[in-house]
């Protein structure tokens, strides 16, 4: 898993947006949106890409987390390493606009 920026703060809601890709898609933008539009002061946003693909625009102070899927071979790779990463960074909410995905 790549990390492509990095940022905390402890006082903030710690947020992840997981979903496919930042592009070609109303879902997609839609994630791009809320993630920059959220409160800096309030929230501390990661987005949890399936795969790297960015058109949408993204603040500097969003990381991006690669999940590496590449195929539907990857899948249950890329499931492994949204879980391991939402437990380890401790999430306060985890949103998902993933079209054929539900993980609970």
């Amino acid at each position: 898993m790549r990390e492509i920026s990095i940022k905390k703060d402890i006082n903030k809601i710690r947020l992840l947006i997981v979903c496919t890709t930042l592009s070609d898609g109303g879902a997609e933008r839609d994630a791009s949106n809320f993630a920059n539009l959220l409160n800096r002061q309030l929230f501390d946003v990661d987005n949890a890409l399936m795969r790297v693909i960015i058109d949408y625009p993204v603040h500097d102070d969003v990381t991006i987390y690669d999940l590496g899927k590449q195929s539907m071979l990857n899948n249950l790779k890329a499931i492994w390493r949204l879980r391991k990463l939402a437990s380890s960074n401790q999430y306060d909410t985890v949103f998902s606009s993933l079209s054929t995905y539900t993980i609970t």
